[in-house]
């Protein structure tokens, strides 16, 4: 549905979905598999804890990406890469309860932090994707491999779709997916990289705050105190390269 509604955006304004397959071919088919690996962790994250630990985890993948991003692009590791990992490694331990996977919280944050990992693995496919070729064509062919990858599970599953489901996934589909990543791309016409990375870094206070407020969570001490830690080291990451810059020119 989600590569559906960006196709009809795509062609709205006179596009064509056009990609470069001879030469990124295992790319797309990589970050569609790393796609569906996110969701379906993520979402199993979800299921087995509540959002707050969900999101929280999930949101350690800048940081991930960070670390591992050498591999990819033979770039050197910065120190500051160093501090924000360790920041980040603080803030998950406060916010394991014990540890023991039998925990629902504990089990819910590791598989949360494995979502990271895939979501990282996905960006950095996607940042060699779109030197090339656009990022609208490059989310829709994306899409549509995750679908195929996570389509055998409708053999598995006995699946109850009623209306109200329905009107879930298109507003999952539409709103969060659709809308969300067209807004964050004009929003980087206007706001420099940084600038909306760490705008975008505040979805989960407005997760946490909406799920306080709509599902009735509770809010524990070690999770308010571990999520800011990790938010803390997510914004240091977004303005650790301007500041650099800014040091630099001085």
């Amino acid at each position: 549905m989600a590569a559906l509604f960006l196709s009809v955006l795509v062609f709205s304004i006179q596009r064509s979905i056009k990609v470069q397959w001879r030469n990124h071919g295992l790319d797309f088919v990589f970050s569609g598999l790393f796609l569906a690996l996110h969701w379906s962790t993520y979402f199993y994250s979800l299921q087995v804890s509540n959002v707050s630990i969900a999101i929280i985890a999930l949101f350690t993948y800048p940081i991930i990406t960070t670390l591992i991003e050498p591999l990819f692009f033979r770039s050197r590791l910065q120190k500051v890469n160093l501090f924000t990992s360790a920041l980040v490694t603080v803030g998950v331990i406060i916010l394991v309860p014990e540890f023991s996977l039998e925990n629902n919280y504990t089990l819910g944050l590791v598989i949360g932090l494995i979502s990271a990992l895939f979501y990282a693995l996905r960006n950095l496919v996607s940042k060699r994707l779109v030197t090339t070729n656009r990022g609208d064509s490059t989310l829709v062919v994306q899409l549509l491999f995750a679908a195929f990858f996570l389509s055998p599970s409708l053999l598995f599953y006995n699946f109850r779709i009623d209306i109200n489901t329905i009107w879930l996934i298109l507003a999952l589909s539409l709103i969060t997916t659709t809308l969300g990543h067209t807004l964050f791309l004009l929003a980087l016409k206007r706001l420099t990289t940084s600038t909306a990375s760490i705008l975008a870094s505040l979805q989960p206070v407005y997760a946490i705050i909406l799920a306080v407020i709509f599902i009735d969570e509770k809010l524990e001490l070690n999770v308010i105190i571990g999520g800011v830690l990790i938010l803390m080291a997510v914004i240091i990451q977004n303005l650790w390269p301007n500041f650099k810059f800014n040091l630099l020119v001085k």
